[in-house]
């Protein structure tokens, strides 16, 4: 019988990066944001400041290994297979008459999340949880507003993130080898 060892699922991943934006939020003391996946119902009259993520792409790009291993004199082959997985984050906000210098939009907030994700904190807490960065790309600043001129439409930043998922079953030790054919014949 096989054992999952570790695998992640998506809402085992939407998991992790909430965590990941609210710890960066926390570091901030960026307080009321919410981080939600993208793929929910809003309403966007209600409509407070959020972080959005959204898994992008989940390639099976990553490399395929196994090996044996011996645990309390059981023997195991270990299956591992190197993942990566797109996420994008995004985020809105309605400007507001009350803004000030100090007010942060969108794009303010992303900008800090990917530079936290990025810093020494961020990568330990990345590590922990089994991720390591690939590949981030800059802050898309969409230039966007909704009829009443007081929303910016989805600035967004992506981001490819490495993990291995790995099963290990147990197995037979081997105890003896049987030659199964015969040189010059």
């Amino acid at each position: 019988m096989a054992t999952i060892l570790n695998l992640k699922t998506k809402n085992q991943i939407y998991a992790d990066f909430k965590s990941f934006v609210e710890a960066a939020l926390t570091e901030f003391s960026i307080n009321n944001w919410e981080v939600k996946k993208l793929h929910q119902v809003i309403k966007t009259e209600d409509l407070k400041p959020c972080v959005y993520l959204q898994i992008s792409d989940n390639p099976d790009y990553g490399a395929q290994y196994k090996k044996n291993i011996i645990e309390d004199n059981k023997y195991y082959k270990k299956y591992s297979q190197k993942k990566e997985v797109e996420i994008r984050f995004s985020a809105t906000r309605r400007e507001k008459l009350s803004d000030t210098v100090e007010t942060y939009n969108g794009i303010d907030v992303l900008e800090i999340v990917k530079n936290y994700l990025q810093s020494d904190d961020g990568i330990t807490m990345l590590a922990n949880k089994g991720y390591a960065q690939y590949r981030a790309s800059n802050v898309q600043e969409q230039s966007f507003t909704n009829d009443d001129e007081n929303i910016q439409l989805m600035p967004y930043f992506d981001c490819e993130y490495l993990y291995t998922d790995n099963w290990q079953k147990q197995i037979n030790k081997l105890d003896k080898v049987q030659e199964i054919y015969k040189k010059g014949v």
